[in-house]
């Protein structure tokens, strides 16, 4: 009974607190106790192969850690990227540009290493299946939504042309990793494999880009039903002569000025 209540406290329920605390960050501007839910539900998450090393669930917390060091270096480089240009709220000085390039691709090539050489995540004497899943979807997503976030800041954006030109670059980069991923033989996986999942991953990206347009779309629709359902707003009548002279007589008290004694 305790060994199937344990994975229950030591990762599901953090893992429940991390994602309380990650939405009620958009929806509330207090981090009094959503700060403490996401750092409980990190650690909680991250000491689970500890806590409970017999659940194949903390296989998940596994990963997390072993990712823990080029996940923190690519999130802090894109968001030096992104907000060391022309943005209206909490910019960035212009000359740490460079070190956002830099983390992103210190980050890309741990990735790789990680892939190829002795440091593939691995769980139970083989690969982390957790890993199989997330490499080839974290490659292609990056790949494209750095290319798609590249195109709208130009597009959009003003005077972005070199946080464009440094996310472009970054998708050029996962993009040459993908195809050398599907050609050659990882350090575990092989370069079939890698193919097989590539495509699954495709699919679940797909999945999710048209999910989110149905979402949408299906809210569009709604607020357009909502509004044709609504009455008509009824028309007031014109002031009278009556109420014309009240509104002067109030205005000539309070916009009058006060008369010299």
């Amino acid at each position: 009974m305790e060994e199937a209540l344990a994975p229950l406290f030591f990762f599901w329920i953090p893992l429940f607190l991390f994602g309380i605390g990650v939405s009620l960050t958009f929806f509330t501007k207090s981090s009094r106790f959503v700060i403490p839910l996401i750092i409980v539900g990190i650690i909680g998450l991250l000491s689970s192969p500890i806590t409970v090393p017999n659940s194949d669930s903390s296989a998940v917390g596994k990963l997390l850690l072993d990712l823990l060091i080029p996940s923190t270096a690519l999130l802090g480089g894109l968001y030096i990227i992104i907000f060391s240009g022309n943005v209206p709220v909490q910019r960035i000085s212009k000359t740490y540009r460079p070190l956002g390039f830099l983390l992103s691709l210190f980050s890309m090539t741990y990735l790789c290493i990680m892939h190829w050489h002795s440091f593939t995540p691995m769980w139970r004497g083989q690969a982390n299946p957790y890993w199989i899943i997330f490499w080839p979807t974290f490659l292609l997503a990056s790949a494209s939504f750095t290319a798609l976030f590249s195109m709208i800041l130009v597009t959009i954006g003003r005077d972005r042309g070199k946080n464009s030109i440094h996310l472009f670059l970054i998708s050029v980069f996962t993009t040459l990793i993908t195809l050398l991923a599907m050609s050659y033989d990882g350090n575990i996986t092989t370069a079939e494999q890698f193919r097989d999942y590539i495509w699954m991953a495709a699919a679940d990206i797909f999945g999710i880009i048209v999910g989110c347009l149905l979402a949408i779309f299906a809210f569009t629709i709604v607020i357009a039903v909502y509004e044709k359902s609504m009455p008509e707003p009824t028309q007031t009548s014109p002031p009278t002569k009556e109420e014309w002279n009240h509104v002067e007589s109030v205005l000539s008290r309070h916009l009058g000025g006060i008369e010299d004694e």
